[in-house]
């Protein structure tokens, strides 16, 4: 398990301790992984640090209170390697090292080859992040976005024409949705996901439709050709803090799917919009009603 992937998980767990208050943890590990994680997080006082129940000493007695605590954490320690039963609270440490952690797993992100979206390999963790906020009252939802007909421009106006038109739907990315939530992009092609948060379906459908809109904004020349740039897109939302972040990314991802195929159907193509599990709706720039 890598460092960061390490650093995930403790802060996911700490984040479920936060919201819950506490855990009572039935003393069974499904990884190796997780009781170290548990004894590791004890031993530094993030966890049941013993100071709560030590609030009957008189002043003057630290070395006392200092002794009892290691009593205290030992035991709790001992517990959880020998996989018995203990009930798990964060303590006001476990707070500060929660913050820390989301931090520093937002720190040194690199950007995509073209310098408007973020780095892909950066979405794991912002989304896992992201996934923290979650509830009824502020939705998470990840977008996927995806140029139509890269592929046709490529092989027209080679890879010159196409880095053109990936740069102007990359920028109609960043005026739609810069200031709403992050992107994010690989080195290569016009797969976009965008994360955004405190938004649900209906707040996603409008950025959507507003996306379609600013592509088809400006026209792009290339030679002698004027192209209108779609997109098919898809999104999905998550209300709950613990949702898998890969079954949300799979949700956003399907629907952008039906999205495509639905945009296939046109000549010459159209944006093409699913959100969640609704119907698809169009949006034709080539009517220019924009």
């Amino acid at each position: 398990m890598s460092r960061t992937d390490a650093r995930v998980r403790e802060m996911q767990f700490l984040a479920r301790l936060d919201r819950d208050g506490e855990i009572k943890h039935p003393g069974h590990f499904e990884r190796i992984e997780d009781q170290q994680m548990v004894v590791s997080l004890i031993h530094d006082g993030y966890l049941n640090d013993g100071f709560a129940q030590l609030k009957s000493l008189s002043p003057g007695r630290e070395g006392e209170l200092l002794a009892r605590r290691q009593l205290v954490l030992g035991e709790h320690i001992h517990a959880t390697l020998n996989n018995k039963p203990i009930t798990l609270k964060i303590s006001h440490r476990g707070r500060v090292r929660l913050s820390e952690l989301q931090q520093q797993l937002r720190t040194g992100r690199d950007r995509d080859p073209m310098g408007l979206c973020l780095a892909k390999r950066h979405l794991e963790t912002d989304l896992a992040i992201a996934m923290l906020s979650a509830s009824n009252e502020a939705p998470l939802s990840v977008v996927y976005l995806d140029m139509n007909g890269l592929k046709a421009i490529n092989d027209k106006h080679r890879h010159e024409g196409g880095d053109a038109a990936i740069r102007a739907y990359l920028e109609a990315v960043v005026a739609t949705f810069g200031e709403r939530g992050e992107a994010y992009r690989g080195e290569g092609g016009d797969e976009v996901i965008v994360i955004l948060p405190n938004a649900d379906d209906a707040a996603a459908g409008r950025l959507l439709d507003s996306f379609a809109r600013q592509l088809a904004k400006d026209v792009l020349v290339l030679g002698e050709e004027s192209l209108v740039l779609t997109a098919s897109c898809g999104s999905a939302r998550a209300t709950d803090p613990n949702t898998d972040a890969k079954t949300l990314l799979d949700l956003a991802d399907k629907a952008q799917y039906r999205a495509k195929e639905e945009s296939k159907r046109h000549t010459p193509r159209v944006s093409a919009i699913a959100v969640g599990a609704g119907d698809v709706t169009i949006f034709n720039p080539h009517k220019r009603e924009i």
